[in-house]
């Protein structure tokens, strides 16, 4: 897998994708033509004091500086403000953290820990509480993991892609039925929209979207995003 690439691709949601190019986050959009153009007015300065990124969602980037997620939006003037009533407190161990997104709210932060995914979702106080109904054991020996959204959560091994998805007795089940095959020589798999993954192979990402209600996935063509870089 091509982490190199992968690591420069976010999705800030909102239908954008960002890519980060040395101490910036330039963000693409896909006009009413299916064509993706860099909106120039609003790139992402990215702070220099800074041990990661996220993308969680409606257009909002988490930038973890020192023991705090600081939480950034875009404004009505295409200006990026830094949100201070929703800071989250990193833990002081983690192996891995990573957004899970929602279509039409502020999204849930997963925390790995020794193999252990822990959730956290913010209150109507907008206080950070663990989801003490829903803990994810990641499986072993798999290429990789991801939040899809909503709860459902993507794992790839052996250029498969399959989703786990919580159930109401805060059991995970694997959904058979979803299984998606990857491309031989793909690079990278990201998640772009709940529900929607984009994959890397050659320097394009394409996006495939999944329909529970219908059982199927859906691949829209027009969407293939070629990396700038």
């Amino acid at each position: 897998m091509n982490q190199e690439a992968a690591w420069k691709i976010l999705c800030p949601g909102m239908g954008s994708i960002g890519i980060i190019n040395n101490n910036e986050i330039d963000v693409y959009y896909l006009n009413e033509k299916r064509i993706w153009i860099l909106d120039r007015v609003s790139s992402f300065v990215i702070p220099e004091e800074n041990s990661g990124i996220l993308a969680l969602g409606l257009g909002i980037i988490g930038v973890i500086e020192s023991d705090l997620m600081n939480f950034y939006y875009l404004d009505a003037e295409n200006l990026w403000k830094k949100e201070y009533t929703m800071q989250f407190v990193m833990p002081s161990e983690y192996d891995r953290i990573f957004p899970v997104k929602f279509s039409w709210e502020v999204g849930v932060i997963g925390v790995e820990k020794d193999g252990i995914v822990d959730f956290y979702y913010l209150d109507e106080k907008l206080i950070w509480r663990k989801d003490e109904t829903a803990s994810f054991v990641v499986p072993m020996n798999i290429d990789d993991y991801f939040s899809v959204g909503s709860m459902v959560m993507a794992v790839v091994s052996d250029k498969k892609l399959g989703f786990y998805y919580l159930k109401d007795d805060s059991n995970w089940e694997f959904l058979e039925n979803f299984v998606l095959k990857l491309p031989d020589q793909y690079e990278a798999v990201i998640q772009y929209e709940q529900n929607i993954i984009g994959v890397l192979n050659e320097g394009k990402i394409k996006f495939y979207e999944v329909d529970f209600n219908d059982n199927e996935w859906i691949v829209d063509e027009t969407m293939n995003f070629h990396l700038p870089f």
